[in-house]
């Protein structure tokens, strides 16, 4: 077992080498294309082996995609093929380029809305957006976002994304056709089938859809969302499998009083070399009050909760991607699918509590957003309390994984050594 200086050492070094890394990527690059050969997450086939049309496979190669990843070579030939499939695969392993190329494949041009991609957040609408936009767009197939600010009493768009409620609005009005739909994607499946906020309304979306394929796509499924999955599409493909965190993202926690976490989290932000840090706080009001004192002292920082406007929250995201800001602050509105490739270092300030929620799944999501497409990711987690230590036995119980300890003191210790 290594002792707490060792594993401080260990970090810094890593997180060094990592962020030299991490400044070689392509920024305004679709994010997976940045995969190296030889990642273990690609396949030794190509796209044209998936029984993708060549218009597709061109966009594919034009984008930089030249091989699968495995959950590529799973889900596109199901999706391909019409039938239900409900997917289960880690964070950051093309999950998003699957469904995009399973759906643009069976698009006809000019027949209106054939496709719904169902989303739990905007930001997350937005993300895929840009993903499919990219893709379909020399193929003469549109995309809208479900928006308030994009959307027509007549939707053409072949490809429609959006939240639940704002689809169920559309159709319910008549400016969303079904006549036409042939498939509903369901991204961050297990929230949108199982979480209060969006079960019933995903459930009336699909009664709205009627008898069309129904595909899921999810980094975690809990039981109840497995159910759910098989109630709602008895005849589904399905590819369960253990909840896990991915193998490449290292975890590492602090014993902190609740009263010094800030001054501990401007220690880590000044000690390590850090590409882009998000760190996931319990409360919109800690948001506030974390990245108030954090800019205060000089650090490049955004903040994104459920209370900011739309727009804000665009601009955030828009700050945040092209790394004008190198930290953000977050509640768990950032959880979940959206992919920046230079994030490299998560710190839990809070571990997950989830009101009527699974905080090991959150916890998934939530270190998720670093280590993307199998590079190296960091996490820290804050531990101030003893429902903290409860969590984190959870966390490391079901996950099968001991986070590292390590101590400021020790981690300074290494910093004065090397500066």
């Amino acid at each position: 077992m290594l002792s707490e200086e060792e594993v401080a050492k260990n970090l810094f070094f890593a997180m060094k080498n990592d962020t030299e890394n991490v400044k070689k990527l392509n920024s305004n690059a679709l994010y997976s294309n940045q995969i190296e050969e030889g990642n273990v997450l690609l396949t030794n086939k190509s796209f044209g082996d998936l029984g993708l049309k060549n218009e597709l496979v061109i966009m594919l190669n034009k984008n930089g995609f030249d091989k699968p990843t495995k959950i590529q070579e799973l889900s596109i030939p199901i999706i391909c093929s019409g039938q239900d499939g409900a997917f289960h695969s880690k964070s950051g392993t093309g999950k998003t380029i699957g469904f995009a190329c399973g759906i643009i494949n069976g698009i006809e041009q000019g027949k209106g809305p054939q496709a719904l991609i169902v989303t739990p957040t905007r930001e997350l609408n937005m993300q895929i957006f840009e993903v499919v936009r990219k893709l379909a767009f020399e193929m003469n197939i549109s995309t809208c976002v479900a928006l308030k600010e994009f959307m027509s009493d007549n939707i053409a768009e072949e490809i429609v994304i959006g939240c639940p409620a704002k689809l169920i609005g559309l159709i319910s009005r008549g400016a969303l056709k079904t006549e036409n739909l042939k498939m509903i994607v369901l991204d961050e499946a297990d929230e949108m089938i199982t979480k209060r906020t969006f079960a019933l309304q995903t459930m009336n979306l699909l009664k709205l859809c009627g008898s069309i394929q129904k595909v899921f796509f999810s980094a975690t499924y809990s039981e109840q969302s497995q159910k759910a999955v098989e109630m709602v599409s008895p005849n589904c493909q399905k590819f369960f499998k253990e909840n896990v965190k991915a193998d490449n993202i290292k975890l590492f926690y602090l014993e902190v009083e609740k009263n010094k976490k800030i001054d501990t989290l401007k220690k880590i932000l000044e000690l390590l070399t850090v590409a882009q840090t998000i760190v996931f706080v319990n409360s919109r009001k800690m948001v506030d009050l974390v990245a108030k004192i954090l800019c205060e002292d000089g650090f490049p920082v955004s903040k994104l909760h459920g209370e900011l406007s739309s727009e804000q929250r665009d601009s955030v995201l828009a700050d945040f991607a092209s790394a004008k800001t190198k930290v953000l602050i977050s509640t768990d509105v950032f959880s979940r699918g959206m992919d920046i490739p230079q994030v490299n270092l998560i710190v839990n300030f809070d571990l997950p509590i989830v009101k009527f929620g699974n905080n090991v799944e959150t916890y998934i999501h939530r270190v998720g957003r670093s280590g993307r497409f199998n590079r190296q990711g960091f996490v820290i987690d804050f531990i101030a309390c003893a429902e903290d230590y409860e969590v984190l036995q959870t966390i490391q119980t079901t996950i099968k994984e001991a986070p590292m300890k390590f101590t400021i003191n020790a981690l300074m210790n290494i910093f004065t050594q090397e500066n």
